[in-house]
């Protein structure tokens, strides 16, 4: 029981009530019994029940006037969870969205873009192709060839056990054990001429020219075998024999006496041959094998001339030229 200076009417229910049982509403400006007004919790404001609505994607309970229709969707979210496509610029709800791995900026997931490596999700334009695989990644995952520029993912690449650049595995030289060398550190192979790791060269103690180990003996020195077998006389190759005349000429100017080539292997490359020549002193007396490398290319010897004596266990060095 009040006296009637102390009540209202419900602007909503149209009951008489006491003046502290009413609030006013933020929609329409009457006073309503609190009990009867729902508050929106997105911004707190209180109001009648047919004001609100429901958010589609939260289930939460405000204001109408406090929804907006999606553009991606047609369903009606609340407000402070807008976001917008950094890409079409079509605006929605946050869970509509998805975030860029790498700028943080929101888009459609139909408008994203996927690494293949990492399955992460970026706007367009971000993504480089793997110029080894194809595939299409993340900037991080690749690496810069020192060699050539070119950009692959990162288990490509090696690193050179000289310098410690990197490169793209099939542009570096492998040694026999593994380790890699970029190609301006590679050592040419004199028997075969092919550019080899440091690693796998070995120079030959008669000649002084490097070649690559499988070339060289395996019996505790180190001397190119094609060579040691011809002077060894047990291997008897008669390559290249249009160019004896020449080459026996050169030779004998230096080796004096006189002198015949007696056998002739032609290298991997094909570009140098093996020599063993029989040369004489004046007056016939004393035979001796002499070995040598000789650049067709070069019209040249290179290296040095050993010169030895064949003997029943194999030729002996002498002297070196």
């Amino acid at each position: 029981m009040a006296l009637p200076d102390h009540t209202v009417v419900c602007g909503s229910t149209g009951k008489r009530v006491l003046k502290d049982e009413v609030e006013q509403s933020s929609v329409t400006g009457q006073l309503v019994i609190t009990s009867v007004l729902k508050t929106s919790v997105l911004s707190g404001k209180k109001a009648e029940p047919e004001y609100f609505a429901k958010c589609e994607f939260t289930g939460a309970e405000v204001l109408g006037n406090e929804l907006a229709m999606s553009q991606v969707s047609g369903k009606r979210y609340r407000m402070d969870e807008q976001v917008q496509s950094a890409v079409s610029g079509k605006i929605g709800h946050r869970a509509e969205f998805v975030f860029c791995t790498e700028t943080h900026q929101p888009l459609l997931p139909k408008e994203a873009e996927k690494c293949d490596v990492t399955g992460k999700t970026v706007i367009p334009g971000i993504l480089i192709r793997c110029e080894v695989s194809g595939k299409m990644v993340l900037p991080s995952e690749l690496e810069k060839s020192a060699v050539t520029g070119r950009k692959a993912l990162k288990k490509f690449f090696v690193s050179s056990s000289i310098s410690g650049a990197r490169l793209l595995e099939e542009e570096a030289v492998r040694s026999a054990n593994g380790k890699y060398c970029i190609p301006i550190e590679a050592r040419l192979c004199n028997w075969s001429g092919r550019k080899c790791h440091p690693d796998d060269l070995r120079t030959c103690q008669l000649t002084g020219v490097a070649a690559h180990f499988e070339y060289m003996t395996s019996d505790g020195q180190t001397r190119l075998e094609p060579l040691l077998n011809l002077l060894s006389g047990t291997r008897r190759r008669t390559d290249r024999r249009e160019l004896w005349q020449m080459m026996t000429d050169s030779i004998s100017r230096v080796l004096g006496g006189r002198s015949m080539i007696e056998a002739a292997e032609s290298s991997v490359s094909g570009d140098r041959l093996a020599i063993c020549v029989e040369t004489k002193n004046w007056l016939g007396l004393k035979t001796r094998q002499a070995g040598l490398l000789y650049s067709i290319r070069d019209s040249a010897i290179t290296g040095r001339i050993v010169l030895g004596k064949r003997e029943e266990k194999g030729w002996r060095l002498e002297k070196t030229l």
